[in-house]
């Protein structure tokens, strides 16, 4: 029964996931003529201290362009999201594309992406050039920059960890004249290759046994996974090894003397010989406990 019931929650996790692996979020392709809300993406703007974010409230359609904005802000429609439907460049930006502009009074232009679940996610777009106006562009990820340029720049992120609620911020800032600045946004849950699982004692006290998932990652490395198996909330990420070896198999291990947590071990083989090693971390912090060589 009882492995009957971990294969039952290991299929469900990986429908799930595998599920979001053929999710593309498509900033362009998802843009919502009707709704400043549409799938995970929301726009609006915030504050020069970026301390609130304000849902666009109010919609005009030029004959070319789409624009989400404020009327309460200002009248010429900014700080806006507008989206170019015609097939000729308006404002410096191309056909059937999206552009963030600021307010006259240093509002942040910005365009929300929501993490639908917890996931570590693939991130790759640009902040165009757009019309003439000098402008600054950043990220922000839960109300941290962790990426700006001036102006326009490509950016990319091979494995963003977010939990699910967390938010991910394209704005534009720091100018308002000539300020319409081009946004492609292609977001993606990253694929793995899931080599193994193991059911743990319930940790988070729901009733139910978390699952242990032993996957290579496509940056190479080994990592388990420690999701819920109901809520398939993630609890822990543990990194092992290093790109060198490939995964085996993974178990609990009891806890050590003074801690009542279970660590986790994993069986591993090197690229280049036939050598194996078993390694054993904390599963939350993720300290080497031990390393040996088979």
């Amino acid at each position: 029964m009882k492995n009957a019931l971990l294969s039952s929650l290991l299929l469900s996790t990986l429908a799930y996931s595998n599920a979001s692996f053929s999710e593309e979020y498509d900033i362009t392709k998802d843009f919502n003529y009707a709704s400043p809300y549409n799938s995970v993406w929301t726009f609006g703007w915030q504050p020069k201290d970026f301390s609130s974010f304000t849902l666009y409230p109010n919609q005009v359609d030029t004959g070319q362009i789409h624009h989400w904005f404020d009327d309460a802000i200002d009248r010429g429609y900014t700080p806006n999201v507008g989206f170019n439907y015609s097939n000729v460049v308006k404002y410096g930006i191309a056909p059937q594309s999206l552009s963030l502009h600021p307010g006259p009074k240093g509002e942040v232009a910005v365009a929300r992406f929501t993490s639908p679940a917890g996931a570590d996610y693939a991130i790759d777009g640009a902040f165009l050039a757009g019309d003439s106006g000098s402008m600054t562009v950043a990220i922000r990820v839960n109300g941290s920059s962790v990426w700006s340029k001036a102006n326009a720049g490509a950016f990319s992120f091979d494995d963003l960890a977010l939990q699910q609620g967390d938010t991910v911020d394209f704005v534009v800032y720091g100018g308002w004249s000539y300020g319409s600045t081009g946004l492609e946004v292609k977001i993606n849950e990253n694929n793995a290759i899931y080599v193994d699982h193991e059911s743990i004692s319930d940790l988070n006290e729901n009733g139910a046994d978390e699952l242990l998932l032993l996957r290579k990652r496509n940056s190479g490395t080994v990592q388990v996974v420690v999701k819920d198996s109901i809520t398939h909330d993630t609890l822990s990420k543990v990194e092992f090894a290093s790109k060198d070896y490939q995964p085996i198999s993974v178990s609990p291990v009891k806890p050590s003397l003074d801690s009542t947590v279970p660590n986790i071990s994993v069986l591993l083989k090197s690229n280049t010989s036939n050598q194996h090693i078993l390694e054993v971390r904390e599963l939350y912090s993720g300290t080497l406990v031990s390393q040996k060589t088979l």
